[in-house]
């Protein structure tokens, strides 16, 4: 595998991990300790126009049995069926820029968040085959830094789900060129007015966060 491609890991089940990187996808099985090629997603997925060394995000929703490839120069999305292997193209997808964008999934819904030049976070929409945007980081600013309070982007963010919360926290990510968010961040998935707002007060997080995990 070339050495400068995005490397990403996900759930598949219980047993089995799926790590990507351009269009190259291996499956690891817990049970037997070993990786495999994977659904011979290569042909297929460079045949409908992905690049054997993008870079991109990949997320599975192990419940309908997709596999979601959004890439990051482009943004392009394309979604696998992981059981017929039939793959699906869309274009322009994104509302804003996409480079160093985090994507996520969450119950079957498919979470964009950030990136470059982009402070919004939007939803991946199966009807309109859009993201469509359910809050702007633009609307608010970081009134824990005194300095430099406006939030232009969420570049390099990482974002987790807490499903005994029912809620994602943001940690980490330039919100200028130059200049991190002060706090990590809090959205709760439900009741009816459903925003961002700081986590914890007393806790900062001045940083860029490449990855974080969430343990049971």
């Amino acid at each position: 595998i070339h050495g400068k491609l995005d490397i990403n890991i996900n759930i598949i089940n219980h047993e089995e991990l799926l790590l990507s990187a351009g269009s190259y996808f291996f499956t690891y099985n817990q049970t037997e300790a070993q990786w495999s090629v994977s659904f011979d997603g290569l042909k297929k997925l460079e045949s409908s126009g992905l690049s054997r060394f993008s870079q991109q995000r990949v997320v599975v929703d192990a419940v309908h049995g997709k596999l979601y490839i959004l890439t990051l120069h482009q943004g392009d999305l394309f979604v696998v069926d992981m059981k017929s292997k039939q793959v699906q193209k869309y274009g322009a997808v994104v509302n804003g820029g996409h480079l160093y964008s985090f994507l996520l999934n969450v119950d079957g819904a498919i979470h964009f968040i950030g990136g470059t030049g982009n402070a919004k976070h939007q939803i991946w929409n199966g009807s309109s085959k859009m993201f469509e945007t359910v809050y702007d980081f633009r609307n608010m600013y970081d009134e824990y830094d005194e300095s430099d309070a406006y939030i232009d982007q969420l570049s390099r963010c990482c974002v987790v789900y807490i499903a005994s919360k029912r809620c994602l926290l943001l940690l980490g990510a330039h919100k200028k060129f130059d200049r991190q968010l002060s706090h990590i961040y809090e959205y709760s998935l439900d009741g009816t007015k459903q925003q961002w707002k700081v986590w914890n007060k007393r806790i900062r997080f001045p940083y860029v966060c490449s990855g974080a995990i969430v343990v049971k």
